[in-house]
């Protein structure tokens, strides 16, 4: 939390050393989990740790998403469940044409969940129960 005089931005100070976001993409059906990624950001002991601002947006990328979908798409050819439906939500990084086009040619079809309808997605209730065995803070 920060406070600011009107009309100026609130500046704030964080401990160096803030930890790094892990990715996880998944991929779920009928018969169970049929994938999984985990993207870890790569440390690099040479670099000074950063007193200035950083830039955090190097999330998982499209291509890091194709990589997975394809992944998930061999599973489904190997248990025989060719031509199905891949449903995903709305991020942007579903939605990029090259990623349609890919499922399209591999002889699955994209369904994509109408915005704000995480109650529609099955995995997110998969992950909710997964988050729920980690303990974020843990007590000393």
């Amino acid at each position: 939390y920060g406070w600011s005089r009107k009309g100026e931005p609130a500046n704030l100070e964080l401990p160096p050393g803030r930890s790094e976001n892990i990715t996880v993409i998944g991929a779920i059906c009928a018969l169970g989990v049929i994938s999984l990624s985990v993207k870890i950001p790569q440390v690099s002991k040479d670099k000074p740790v950063p007193t200035e601002p950083v830039d955090v947006s190097g999330g998982t990328n499209g291509d890091h998403y194709k990589a997975f979908l394809l992944d998930g798409m061999k599973q489904l050819d190997d248990h025989n469940l060719h031509g199905f439906n891949i449903v995903m939500d709305n991020a942007p990084i579903h939605r990029m044409p090259a990623i349609s086009e890919m499922i399209t040619e591999r002889g699955y079809k994209p369904v994509y969940l109408p915005w704000y309808s995480p109650f529609l997605n099955p995995i997110e209730e998969f992950w909710s129960k997964h988050k729920r065995g980690f303990n974020r803070r843990p007590m000393y």
